[in-house]
């Protein structure tokens, strides 16, 4: 039986991380862009020696990929670029201490 659809980069498991790793980025405030994912991509098939058709001049993965790793994975939506305000971010980045009140 012939697949119809192009075999994916990463086997099942190395995709399961690399989502867990994009979650990670929403969390800490940044905003999900396609040129994000794209680049995390191609870092992580890098990081990793995956064989990969990635551009390796400008460091990202392609177009085609990053819909198709959209459409396999709806729990991660893309979004346009928003600016965060620095004093915002550093608290996203940051575990929240308790603080001590006095009376």
């Amino acid at each position: 039986m012939r697949r119809l659809e192009r075999r994916s980069i990463m086997n099942e498991a190395q995709e399961c991380d690399f989502v867990n790793r994009i979650i990670r980025f929403a969390h800490i405030g940044m905003s999900l862009t396609p040129m994000l994912i794209r680049r995390q991509a191609f870092i992580f098939c890098e990081k990793y020696e995956l064989k990969h058709n990635f551009n390796k001049d400008i460091g990202i993965a392609s177009k085609g990929w990053l819909k198709m790793f959209l459409k396999r994975h709806p729990e991660i939506s893309k979004r346009k670029t928003q600016f965060n305000k620095p004093a915002r971010a550093q608290k996203l980045q940051t575990n929240p201490k308790p603080t001590l009140r006095r009376n």
